[in-house]
C-alpha cells in the first residue's frame, strides 16, 4: 500500500548521495522542483553523509554507484527517522518518484510502486496528451475562486458538491468545443451567485 501526495518543495532540503549520472539526474529533478539539495559522495574531493547532516533534510536519495555508500546512507537515514529512496532498489525504498506530466498548475503522476518505471513513463505520456493549455488556464481560474467559495459555503460537503458540479460541467463543455472565455465567465457568475453561509 502507498499514499500519493504532492510535496511543496519551497524552503525544504533534501540529500542526494552519489557522484555519478543517476545522482546528477536526481539532483536536477529535485532542484527543478524547488528543493535545496545537499550532495554527498565518497571520494577525495567530497564528504560522506553523516547522521548529523540529516537534522534538516526531509528525505534522502541514495543514488551512488557504490552499493556500500547506498547501504550506509540507508542505514543512517533509518537511524535518524528520515525517509530514504535507494535508487533502483524498490524493496529498500520508503517512497518512489512517479512519472509526471505537467502543464501549468496541472500535473498527472503515474506510479507503478517501483515495479516498472518504463510502464509508468508510457502511461504518463499518454495521460499528458490529455492536458491542454485551456485546461491549465481553467485550473488557475478554479484555484483563484476557491477562497471565495470557501467563504460562502461553510461546510465541506457543500463545497464538494459545488466543485464537482462546476469542474465536471466546465471540462465537459471545454471538451465539446465551448470557448474557454465563455466557460470562465460562467464560472465567475456561478461563484458570485453563491449565498454567504455562516
Amino acid at each position: 500500500m502507498s499514499l500519493h501526495i504532492v510535496l511543496q518543495a519551497r524552503g525544504k532540503l533534501a540529500a542526494v548521495v552519489g557522484g555519478g549520472a543517476m545522482a546528477r539526474e536526481k539532483t536536477a529533478l529535485l532542484k527543478g522542483s524547488g528543493f535545496d539539495v545537499f550532495r554527498f559522495s565518497y571520494g577525495p574531493d567530497s564528504r560522506r553523509l553523516q547522521i548529523d547532516d540529516l537534522k534538516l533534510v526531509c528525505f534522502v536519495i541514495a543514488a551512488s554507484e557504490l552499493a556500500s555508500e547506498n547501504e550506509h546512507a540507508e542505514r543512517i537515514s533509518r537511524e535518524a527517522g528520515v525517509l530514504v529512496n535507494v535508487a533502483d532498489v524498490p524493496q529498500r525504498c520508503d517512497f518512489y518518484f512517479p512519472a509526471v506530466a505537467r502543464r501549468g498548475a496541472l500535473s498527472v503522476a503515474v506510479s507503478s510502486n517501483g515495479k516498472s518505471p518504463g510502464m509508468a513513463q508510457w502511461l504518463r505520456d499518454k495521460a499528458g496528451q490529455m492536458i491542454s493549455e485551456p485546461m491549465a488556464r481553467l485550473a488557475e481560474a478554479l484555484g483563484a475562486a476557491r477562497p471565495t467559495v470557501a467563504q460562502r459555503l461553510s461546510s465541506f460537503d457543500q463545497r464538494r458538491v459545488f466543485w464537482r458540479s462546476v469542474v465536471g460541467n466546465s471540462l465537459d463543455r471545454l471538451e465539446s468545443g465551448v470557448d474557454l472565455e465563455t466557460i470562465l465567465t460562467d464560472l465567475q457568475l456561478r461563484v458570485r451567485g453563491l449565498e454567504v453561509h455562516s
